[in-house]
């Protein structure tokens, strides 16, 4: 699945797609763990599924994932801690709604 025609940021996304495809043993029970998470927790950017479900911890951590993915390190380190990991929230939400709605869950 394409989530955007930046490479760079699609081939972010695609590593937090593996990442939440991860959890489980297989997809099967990886989709179910990212939709028990949904439901819990809605009103959370991503659905706790970074915060608490064994993601990438720390900002730090997410511009090494930027970095990794194309973006330059000037680029990463002008923006702000806070910013970078709000952003990487929003980002893990996306996967995993666009996970449970391909996969007809």
């Amino acid at each position: 699945m394409n989530y955007s025609i930046n490479p760079k940021l699609n081939a972010v996304m695609k590593t937090i797609e593996l990442q939440l495809l991860s959890k489980g043993t297989d997809k099967q029970e990886a989709l179910q763990i990212i939709r028990q998470y949904i439901k819990a927790f809605p009103k959370e950017p991503d659905y706790n599924l970074a915060q608490y479900g064994g993601m990438l911890v720390s900002p730090y951590d997410v511009r090494e994932l930027n970095i990794q993915c194309g973006y330059s390190v000037a680029s990463q380190n002008n923006i702000s801690d806070e910013r970078i990991w709000y952003k990487y929230l929003l980002r893990v939400g996306l996967v995993a709604r666009e996970l449970i709605k391909t996969n007809g869950l």
